[in-house]
Parts: structure tokens; C-alpha cells; sequence
């Protein structure tokens, strides 16, 4: 794979698209001008349990399904056998793009990824207090805004949970305590450069004051010439940035997680008792 290294500050101009997006949109963006030029799009979508399994697209429409950062490790089942014969851009992290074989990768900044056990349980906790099963869940909902990120799940009986990252037990077990990141991740072997995808995406967290308007503001790291082509193909708003710029606050792009210091003990008393009690036990 040809490298090179162009670093962007970007968001959709499309102001929708930016909200219902986890930073700036820029993934829904390269993903229209994919398919009008013959792509099919393979990324993590929600099923009918609300876990995370990659699927592929080939319409315009479709692409809300795979919209929105999903912290949860994806299943990628088939996925493999239904892209063979077509013309694929795929997206996913910087491990599952190093396995597959596609036309054009795109990867994401990854911190880790969540063990779906984890996930399972939180959402098992949330259907319990609210009486009702869950219809949505909408991670970085941006409700309170881009820095104050929140997690949204709405319900059948009408009723939606929204916590910002603060107060989410999920996000706080991710971010603050490093509590289920799958084992593997601590030891990632994916992180810094060369990358093995044409683009990375993620949210430009400390870009400068000018391009932050508490919106969304994408990250965007062109790594060959094949993606170069892509975004430059995009009609979006688009500011070089720097390699220096984009680490300061984005630590996840060149070393991996620390394991929390509950981690073990936590996913062990998943085995016994609900999510929140997990988290009492721990002393969390």
C-alpha cells in the first residue's frame, strides 16, 4: 500500500448529517460518493437486539445504518463471503481493516474495543428500569453538545434514557475506569503509523477554537494516495491540520489503553449480578 500523510480538521455541510453523526459527518460524506461511484459500503450496524454486526450497503438511504461511532465490539460473521465479487469500501477498526481484503479501507481512531458481554448486560440493566425493551441506542448523542458528548436509548413504551459521558455508567466504565475493554486491545499492535487503511477518521478533540464550535469536528488522516482521491472527491468543510496538532488530545492514535485496575474483578461479577451492581461491588 502507497503512503502519505495529509492531516484534516473536517465536517458534512450538511447540517443533519453533522448532528446524527458522532464527530463531523465526514463518514457519511465519503460513504455517498462511494456508492455513486460504484462502491458497496461494509460497516457496524445495529441488529434487531441492538448488537453490532458489520453489514453491507449499496444505497444512498442506507447509510444512517452504519452511521455513529458503536462501542461494542462488531461482529463480523459473513461479512468476508458477501463482499467477494464487489467493489467494496470498507470501514472498521484498524484490526478488522488489516483482515480484510476491500477496494478502499477506512479505519477510526480506536481507544478498544468493548466485550459485547459488557454491553449485554448494560442494556439488560437499562430494559429493566425502564419496564420496556429498547428500540435505539445512540452512543455520542450530541443533544448537550459535541464536548459534553451523551448516551440516548429510546424504548418502546415511548420513554428515553439520555446521560451525558459523566454520569453514563457505560461510558464512564469505558472511558474513566477501563473496565471491559477486550483483553487483546491493551496490547494493540495497530496503533502510530503506517496505517493499514486509505483514511482515518475520528473526533479532533483540542482542534483549534476557530474550527470547534462544539459541533462536531472530524479528524481525518489521508494515508495513501487512493484516499486522497476519495476526500478530495467530497464536497465537505475541510482545514489542513498537523500530525501534532491531531495527538495532543487524541492519545488513542499512538499507544493503547492501561487495564483498569477493577477490570478483572468486574467482568467476573458480570457473571453473577446486574451491570450497576458491578459497578457498587467495585466501589465504583
Amino acid at each position: 500500500m502507497e503512503t502519505k500523510m495529509n492531516v484534516y480538521a473536517a465536517w458534512s455541510l450538511d447540517a443533519d448529517v453533522r448532528f446524527h453523526s458522532t464527530s463531523g459527518g465526514t463518514f457519511t460524506e465519503l460513504a455517498k460518493v462511494a456508492i455513486k461511484q460504484g462502491y458497496s459500503v461494509v460497516g457496524a450496524r445495529y441488529n434487531s437486539d441492538n448488537m453490532v454486526e458489520h453489514d453491507i450497503i449499496d444505497k444512498v438511504e442506507d447509510i444512517s445504518l452504519l452511521r455513529q461511532s458503536k462501542y461494542v465490539q462488531s461482529d463480523m460473521k459473513n461479512i468476508r463471503g458477501k463482499m467477494k465479487g464487489k467493489k467494496v469500501m470498507f470501514v472498521g477498526s484498524p484490526c478488522q481493516c488489516a483482515s480484510v481484503d476491500a477496494d478502499i479501507k477506512i479505519d477510526f481512531v480506536c481507544r478498544g474495543a468493548n466485550s459485547p458481554k459488557a454491553y449485554k448486560s448494560y442494556l439488560k440493566m437499562l430494559e429493566a428500569q425502564y419496564n420496556s425493551k429498547i428500540t435505539r441506542v445512540w452512543f455520542k448523542n450530541k443533544t448537550y453538545g459535541w464536548h459534553k458528548f451523551s448516551t440516548r436509548v429510546d424504548f418502546e413504551n415511548g420513554e428515553t434514557y439520555l446521560k451525558d459521558r459523566s454520569r453514563d455508567l457505560y461510558m464512564l466504565g469505558y472511558i474513566k475506569h477501563n473496565l471491559f475493554i477486550q483483553e487483546g486491545c491493551y496490547k494493540c499492535k495497530f496503533k502510530g503509523f503506517p496505517r493499514h487503511s486509505d483514511i482515518t477518521l475520528g473526533d479532533f478533540w483540542g482542534v483549534r477554537k476557530s474550527l470547534d464550535v462544539n459541533k462536531g469536528t472530524s479528524l481525518v488522516f489521508i494515508n495513501t494516495e487512493r484516499g486522497q482521491k476519495l476526500f478530495d472527491s467530497v464536497k465537505i468543510y475541510k482545514a489542513d491540520a498537523t500530525l501534532k496538532e491531531a495527538v495532543r488530545q487524541n492519545p488513542s492514535i499512538v499507544q493503547p489503553p492501561v487495564k483498569g485496575e477493577h477490570a478483572d474483578q468486574f467482568m467476573e461479577l458480570l457473571e453473577k449480578y446486574p451491570f450497576d451492581e458491578c459497578f457498587r461491588r467495585c466501589g465504583l
